[in-house]
């Protein structure tokens, strides 16, 4: 009776620790691949970053974040 009950124990444990793999596992595959649901907030900083013009500075050849304005004197 005891070995049986022990097979019993074994399988519900193998039965938890398999379940909570796939579960860690498919929260990775998720982040890895960008699927966590938030597309629209994805979507927006994307469209933002591609409507804002990158100006290269001549003394540096660094991106900057800024457009520079030709003050009038």
């Amino acid at each position: 009776m005891n070995f049986i009950a022990s097979l019993i124990i074994i399988y519900f444990v193998f039965r938890l620790v398999s379940w909570i793999f796939i579960r860690i596992l498919a929260y990775k595959v998720k982040k890895a691949t960008g699927m966590n649901g938030n597309r629209d907030e994805e979507s927006d900083d994307m469209s933002q970053q591609k409507s804002r013009k990158k100006i290269i500075r001549k003394d540096a050849g660094d991106y900057v974040d800024f457009e520079e304005i030709d003050k009038k004197k």
